[in-house]
């Protein structure tokens, strides 16, 4: 795991500009592929967008970038996606970590969004295609996770035999006690 300063140099050391992203909303398909193959990429973007977000301004944008790192357009993450968001009194805290089952590590900096939690909880409630393959997990009134939708945690329908639910149950019953 890198450490916060390693990081943050990581961001500096890369060489890529993401300039023409002056809101979250500014986001392109090809910033998103660029983010999906490079870690170091996709760290810039995610500074890039934590330096232009402001209320109000689509900041929930980055719902798309964590949407692309969930989705087999990311090749660098390792395992599952998920992200905490906690509102804090100077923004929103951005924390993304891989999720390997037993273990969640931190793999880019964190940042600080200057928009509020429930805009972006507002933005994918209201367009759940932002999330893609991951799903919300409410922890407090400040804190949100973006987590890896399971095919395990859905609800799967099944049919019920007729004659399964038209037999008694008194045979059951029978010799239980004895």
């Amino acid at each position: 795991m890198l450490s916060r300063g390693a990081m943050a140099e990581m961001v500096e050391e890369s060489g890529y500009s993401f300039a023409h992203v002056v809101r979250c909303a500014d986001l392109s398909a090809d910033d998103l592929e660029v983010a999906g193959r490079s870690q170091e990429a996709c760290a810039a973007l995610l500074a890039r967008m934590a330096h232009v977000s402001a209320p109000g301004t689509g900041a929930a944008g980055i719902l798309w970038l964590f949407s692309s790192l969930a989705s087999p357009l990311c090749t660098w993450l390792e395992g599952d996606l998920a992200v905490e968001l906690f509102e804090e009194e100077d923004g929103l805290r951005v924390r993304v970590l891989e999720d390997l089952g037993h273990l969640r590590e931190c793999v880019l900096p964190p940042v600080t969004l200057r928009a509020p939690l429930a805009e972006i909880i507002e933005a994918a409630e209201d367009i759940p295609e932002r999330l893609g393959a991951l799903r919300l997990d409410h922890i407090s009134s400040r804190c949100v996770l973006l987590l890896a939708a399971r095919e395990d945690e859905t609800f799967t329908a099944f049919e019920i035999s007729e004659t399964c639910l038209s037999s008694g149950i008194e045979h059951l019953d029978r010799g239980w006690d004895a």
